[in-house]
């Protein structure tokens, strides 16, 4: 009767049956999903604004729910070894100096939106601004294209490769985007250290 649980060359036990479909992790997944089920949790007492044993709870509950049903986008594949998760290659320091940053543009546009609003002339100058994007990474241009229309003023309408077309409320948010320091703040979160972005390249 044939032995089939090693190799007969070198002794080596067989690999398991169906090890594709096994979990892979490993401690940096643990770490990333840790780091974002911190994250929503201090969001949603942010958002709350309530302590109790009740809030806390359901809060703690649904970031963890939340962290589960991603780990699949998190986690690197075992099939492919060497690609990289959507999150790996960020800069974790760019993304929370960008945070603060954004929350000002944010109060800056509204008081400017306001402003417009309450002024007797109502000096509201609409227009479609198109801007170019340096972005080759997909979550990047999701972020940009999220940021601008956070900011009162301005609604992103149309995202591709190449370009974003914003709706601008007045030729001062029209110009603000135009300035292009958000997309260098985002392109700075995805750009992992040691490379160059495609303007510092060109």
């Amino acid at each position: 009767m044939i032995n089939n649980s090693s190799n007969p060359k070198d002794g080596t036990p067989p690999p398991p049956l169906h090890s594709e479909s096994l979990p892979y992790f490993t401690g940096a997944d643990i770490r990333r999903s840790a780091i974002l089920a911190a994250i929503l949790f201090a969001f949603w007492l942010i958002l709350s604004g309530r302590f109790d044993i009740g809030h806390v709870t359901a809060g703690l509950f649904c970031a963890c729910l939340i962290t589960l049903l991603t780990t699949g986008w998190l986690r690197q594949p075992p099939a492919s070894l060497g690609a990289r998760p959507a999150v790996d290659g960020i800069s974790w320091v760019s993304f929370f100096l960008y945070l603060p940053w954004l929350g000002a543009q944010i109060v800056l546009a509204n008081l400017h939106v306001a402003r417009v609003v309450l002024s007797p002339n109502l000096p509201v100058n609409p227009s479609l601004v198109r801007t170019p994007v340096n972005e080759s990474n997909t979550y990047a241009r999701l972020v940009l294209a999220n940021s601008i229309t956070l900011t009162p003023g301005t609604v992103s309408l149309d995202l591709t490769e190449k370009e974003i077309v914003v709706h601008a409320l007045t030729s001062t948010t029209a110009a603000s985007v135009q300035t292009g320091e958000m997309h260098k703040r985002v392109e700075r979160i995805f750009t992992p250290r040691g490379v160059l972005s495609p303007e510092e390249r060109s």
